[in-house]
């Protein structure tokens, strides 16, 4: 069975999540210490990871602080 070309939303999900995985190793945190960060529980957390677009305003505020300007626009979708 050929593959299926991924959705736009697939792709800028999987941009989102490599954005905030490059976030945690810059500020070496694991996993809970993100949560922690964030001010969420793991399990939202992990929720948040499959499924980027449900992410608060406030938790896209707190991981822009530690990035640069082009991964900051890249996580609100602004860069291509």
């Amino acid at each position: 069975m050929p593959k299926l070309k991924p959705s736009e939303t697939d792709i800028e999900n999987r941009r989102t999540k490599s954005i905030i995985r490059k976030y945690q190793e810059r500020e070496g945190l694991s996993d809970p210490e993100l949560a922690k960060r964030l001010g969420i529980g793991g399990s939202t957390l992990y929720r948040r990871m499959r499924d980027p677009s449900f992410m608060t305003l406030r938790e896209i505020r707190i991981l822009s602080k530690g990035l640069d300007d082009h991964d900051r626009l890249e996580l609100i979708g602004g860069a291509k």
